[in-house]
């Protein structure tokens, strides 16, 4: 018993050495442990693509903070989310995405965004397009990395090669999530939104008209004016 002592105490020494100095072992440790139910281990791992995930689906699509409520013309700015990790500066408001690799389906989907003031946008599943995504942003990575090292004529012309495919492959892809936004399903507190638009930008104007319209006209009117005071909505 002594000697599986001897081996077993520095092996429970250098795992909570790890998990406390290296951050991604602690975020496994956390999501193995249930602490973090709404992030699954996938995510945890994966925290700084998700990250790079969040940029492409908020600059390529919507390429704005704040969209205008169409019956006064306050402009209203928010936040972003992409299954349930925050990207940004974050608002009252909030645009979510909600990716086929979320680990709830869409009726928990709906009932977790009760009470919450955000729009949330759930996408079809696409075979392709996510892991095209973590591919781009893998080739972006390489080739970077790549171009601050010596290289040889033919190493030059093999990554010259991969950045150019990754730009067509980027420019189809940015088109693939565009239709993706467009087809999504909208939903707000639990409740679906209706929008005929299939255009991506159209569509989540339309959910966030009723974002507004639930989260201010329908409270009393000092909620809208605590919001404009606090420097969160701009003329």
């Amino acid at each position: 018993m002594s000697r599986i002592l001897r081996y077993l105490i520095p092996v429970v020494v250098l795992v909570g050495a790890l998990v406390f100095f290296y951050p991604p072992a602690r975020l496994f440790a956390l999501a193995v442990a249930g602490r973090s139910p709404a992030c699954p281990i996938v995510n945890a791992i994966k925290a700084d693509e998700n990250l790079r995930l969040q940029i492409r689906y908020n600059d390529e699509i919507i390429k704005a903070s704040k969209l205008r409520y169409s019956k006064n013309g306050q402009d209203f700015a928010f936040g972003y989310k992409l299954d349930d990790q925050v990207y940004g500066q974050q608002r009252e408001l909030a645009v979510h995405f909600i990716t086929p690799e979320y680990p709830y389906g869409p009726e928990e989907i709906r009932m977790h965004s009760a009470g919450k003031d955000e729009l949330r946008l759930i996408l079809e599943p696409d075979d392709r397009a996510l892991a095209d995504l973590r591919l781009l942003i893998k080739t972006e990575k390489y080739t970077k990395r790549k171009q601050t090292t010596s290289l040889s004529a033919t190493e030059e012309q093999i990554l010259r090669s991969k950045a150019t495919q990754n730009v067509e492959r980027e420019k189809d892809l940015v088109e693939r999530i565009r239709r993706a936004v467009g087809k999504a399903a909208l939903v707000i507190n639990a409740a679906d939104v209706a929008s005929t638009s299939q255009d991506a930008i159209i569509r989540v104007t339309d959910g966030f008209q009723d974002l507004i319209r639930r989260t201010y006209t329908a409270q009393p009117a000092w909620r809208l004016d605590l919001q404009r005071a606090a420097g969160r909505c701009v003329r």
